[in-house]
């Protein structure tokens, strides 16, 4: 079709033109002229009668407009002028949106700083489409914790590749390159959520006396394994991805320089206040943990939440934590997950630790891919998911997958 150029005071509205045009609908037309130019020719025939585009018109008329782009339809007949016009009011009545799309794309403008009312949607349209975007955000009820004989010799392997339902279990080492693609394969994650070893040669508090693998290294070789573990998650998240690591203030230089310098942005920290103090040898009783928050460069980040939260996120501490000595409550890394992903994103944590992060994407229908280096904690999470789920479990070992049912191992008997 030929676009010609046509004064605007030759156009004629079609006399009957059943469809109306209120002045708040001719307003969003002109913002959106304004904002991204006059890119749909008005049709008329071939006696300048507008065909389609009444509204577009009466905006350009209030803009002051002299020209105006125009398509001729001199093919219609009469009745088929009349069919048409009627037939391109109605048929873009006849469809509604594809919410989940919808939501998607309303998000993703948000998060850019685009202006919404650009798109078209009134305030209050918008407002109902974040409800529907934003998740319910309902308490998790904490999973009853098993117990787990940490004293006894593990099940897991170095290797072993567990299949939880939807999520991927790896004991594996969080610096090693071939590890993680075992884990990962070609996927990305869209958000991190982990909990690294402290340095700090934690013991627990309880009779079990638990420590942490690679808790108690020299400063630099510290920063080396941090560096590293940070590189691995850096490489198999994708660009705009989020980043949450749990850390202690006393290795706070070498968890925030190792970040920046595999390549993170560094946004700000949050704290977690507990409810109550954790004794320790210091003068001052420690009752919070601080997490650092970033994401990977490369495309704005994801976040789906309002701007209302703060720094500070107060949850109780675990009542229990007999089966790892820095578990984390479930509702507590349920908060970061719901704030910068969506369900059914992939979710990582190279130190899975109680697996907390992966029991928390299970229950906000999230996907985790976590990985664990001491067996008796991949044993642990094992037991944890399998007491409250019991479906599609199986593990992969040395190349032969093995159903549950296949298993004969004290862990796993009632």
């Amino acid at each position: 079709m030929k676009i010609e150029k046509v004064n605007i005071t030759e156009l004629v509205p079609y006399a009957n033109n059943a469809k109306e045009h209120p002045q708040e609908q001719i307003d969003k037309i002109k913002a959106s002229i304004k904002e991204f130019g006059f890119n749909d020719p008005i049709a008329i025939d071939e006696n300048n009668v507008i065909i389609e585009g009444h509204g577009r018109l009466i905006a350009l008329q209030q803009m002051g407009s002299e020209v105006v782009d125009v398509i001729r339809l001199e093919h219609l007949s009469e009745v088929q002028k009349k069919q048409y016009i009627l037939a391109h009011n109605k048929l873009t009545m006849d469809t509604g949106f594809n919410m989940e799309m919808l939501e998607l794309e309303i998000e993703a403008i948000r998060v850019m700083d685009g202006d919404l009312i650009l798109t078209g949607f009134d305030l209050d349209e918008i407002k109902d489409i974040n409800l529907n975007l934003s998740e319910a955000i309902e308490e998790i009820q904490e999973d009853e914790v098993p117990e787990v004989d940490l004293e006894r010799e593990p099940f897991s392997q170095l290797g072993d590749l567990w299949k939880l339902g939807k999520h991927k279990l790896l004991c594996g080492n969080s610096t090693n390159q071939q590890h993680v693609k075992t884990l990962m394969g070609n996927e990305k994650a869209q958000l991190v959520v982990t909990d690294p070893p402290y340095n700090v040669n934690y013991e627990g508090a309880t009779k079990e006396k638990l420590t942490i693998k690679n808790d108690n290294m020299s400063d630099s070789k510290f920063y080396e394994f941090l560096l590293n573990s940070y590189s691995r998650i850096y490489e198999s998240l994708e660009d705009g991805g989020g980043i949450y690591v749990f850390h202690a203030d006393t290795e706070g230089m070498n968890f925030r320089k190792a970040m920046m310098e595999a390549g993170f942005y560094f946004a700000q920290c949050c704290v977690w206040v507990k409810n109550s103090l954790v004794m320790g040898r210091q003068d001052y009783q420690w009752q919070h943990e601080p997490i650092l928050v970033g994401w990977k460069p490369g495309k704005a980040h994801n976040w789906y939440l309002d701007r209302k939260q703060t720094t500070v996120w107060r949850f109780d501490r675990p009542v229990r934590n007999d089966i790892h000595p820095t578990m984390k409550p479930l509702n507590l890394i349920a908060y970061p997950i719901r704030n910068s992903s969506r369900p059914g994103d992939i979710v990582i944590d190279f130190f899975g630790g109680s697996g907390s992060t992966l029991m928390a994407c299970e229950e906000t229908k999230r996907v985790c891919r976590t990985m664990e280096l001491d067996p008796r904690y991949v044993d642990a999470i094992v037991k944890r998911y399998l007491s409250s789920r019991r479906e599609d479990i199986k593990l992969v070992r040395e190349g032969k997958e093995i159903s549950l049912e296949e298993i004969r191992a004290p862990l796993f008997e009632e």
